[in-house]
């Protein structure tokens, strides 16, 4: 568009381009003019031979929802079909790369130039997943032929090998320029929107010395596509309230719009008609009334960023839900004159000593001493300790946990006091006091006392490295 000057010219070098259409330099020259050039036999009409290949993407893409649970399934490929006279392309998104899905993109292209009156009258295709005795028995079927280009011959294919490579370019372009912007909200589990978005805008522009637009040809159509519905891929769009769109009041002062990321034009309705994804949820709807933000204000810091927050990658499972970790206090009967200090000598922080590394239950990764700090900073309770009442001892508890965390890790520290004294527990509940007047039953500062503390010592070391050996902290 901006090398034919229905866009400013400028944009033709703009940056995300540069970044998005990076490749190397290409180490064999074009033939000059005079130079005889083999040329490919044409097709005379839409649907005289269509190429045929597939996209993979590594990273999975999101499929799209209007409501309902968030699926866990995702788009993993994309079929391109390129009509040959007409140069326009259709693409259709795919789960998987089996060929039942590969023969629903075949009936979901012949069904779209079907509406327009055309007949799919020939297929070029690479000898893989299309050259299986499937795909071959459907285009028999359908009174179709076929054709293959050679093993490991890609180029003999070319027509739609370098659409998806222009496809491909485009759409990159188009996420890194959204992401840049909106880097909170805008990521590459996008893809399937971006390319069909591009696919779009191929369509609907003249290629280079043509006067008709590849839709137009295709579809036999004297009216080419209108250019202001196209908006940038990814940008803030404001959806009308349900309430107001239904001809309904709400009140004055009330909001009157939400705000969504645009994902181009809905492919079952009129061209007017946008995809919106809702930050808040991660469903996909078409909607009308909306108005856009293509140069990207409304979130930019210096207006106070008023953007809601993105949860759609949370909703949609392509990041995790941030989970909160607490430690519960724990009341224990004890006189409350009777406050232990826990005051840790050098050889007790020997003694608690823990190796660099230290493995979480139930997870097979390992966390380091950068990570512990950091939890254990998340986790940093309040330096102010209840006074301990007649009926509410927890603050004894709090003291002896903040004491632990000091030497261990807090994960340690919650396991041991949960196991000495679980308040869901009501027999240890019992325990716990049945110890004040058992003299054979003794507190931690109490055994430090004695004069065999060597022998606590050596058993709580003992213990302490069993469960760290055994992981069942």
């Amino acid at each position: 568009m901006a090398k034919q000057g229905l866009l400013p010219r400028k944009l033709a070098k703009y940056p995300a381009c540069r970044y998005g259409k990076a490749t190397r330099q290409p180490w064999r020259r074009k033939p000059t003019k005079d130079a005889p050039v083999a040329k490919l036999r044409k097709a005379q009409a839409p649907g005289g031979c269509v190429s045929v290949d597939r996209l993979e993407s590594t990273t999975p893409g999101l499929i799209a929802q209007v409501k309902g649970l968030i699926t866990t399934k995702r788009y993993r490929a994309a079929t391109i079909f390129v009509d040959h006279h007409s140069a326009l392309s259709y693409v259709h998104l795919q789960k998987s790369t089996n060929t039942e899905e590969t023969l629903e993109a075949k009936v979901a292209f012949e069904r779209y130039a079907a509406k327009s009156g055309v007949t799919i009258k020939h297929y070029h295709a690479d000898n893989g997943r299309f050259g299986e005795t499937a795909f071959k028995a459907e285009v028999l079927k359908q009174g179709q032929t076929i054709s293959f280009c050679g093993v490991n011959a890609h180029f003999q294919n070319a027509v739609a090998e370098r659409r998806i490579r222009i496809l491909q370019d485009q759409a990159r372009a188009m996420i890194l320029h959204a992401r840049g912007r909106w880097p909170s909200a805008i990521d590459a589990h996008l893809w399937p929107y971006a390319i069909r978005m591009a696919n779009e805008v191929y369509n609907s522009t003249p290629t280079s010395g043509a006067t008709r637009t590849p839709y137009e040809v295709f579809h036999g159509s004297k009216v080419s596509p209108n250019l202001k519905f196209f908006q940038p891929f990814g940008c803030p769009v404001f959806v009308l309230d349900k309430s107001m769109q239904a001809g309904k009041k709400i009140p004055k002062w009330n909001i009157r719009a939400r705000m969504g990321i645009y994902l181009g034009m809905s492919m079952q309705h009129a061209r007017s008609v946008a995809l919106v994804l809702n930050m808040e949820t991660g469903h996909i709807s078409p909607q009308f009334h909306v108005t856009f933000d293509p140069k990207f204000e409304t979130i930019r810091g210096s207006l106070g960023n008023i953007s809601p927050e993105s949860k759609w990658q949370v909703e949609c499972g392509f990041k995790e839900r941030s989970k909160k970790i607490s430690i519960p206090t724990i009341a224990v009967g004890r006189p409350p004159t009777e406050t232990p200090r826990m005051e840790l000598s050098t050889a007790d922080e020997d003694l608690f000593h823990q190796p660099t590394a230290v493995s979480l239950p139930g997870n097979d990764r390992t966390v380091d001493n950068t990570e512990e700090e950091a939890l254990n900073t998340h986790l940093k309770r309040s330096k102010r300790v209840p006074k301990p009442s007649k009926y509410d001892r927890e603050g004894i508890w709090v003291t002896m946990e903040a004491e632990l965390e000091k030497t261990l890790p807090y994960y340690v520290v919650h396991e041991a006091i949960k196991e000495w004294f679980d308040p869901q527990d009501q027999e240890g509940q019992i325990i716990a006091y049945g110890a004040s007047t058992d003299p054979d039953t003794m507190y931690y500062h109490e055994a430090m006392r004695e004069p065999d503390r060597e022998q606590f010592l050596k058993a709580m070391k003992q213990e302490v490295e069993n469960h760290t050996q055994n992981q069942v902290w």
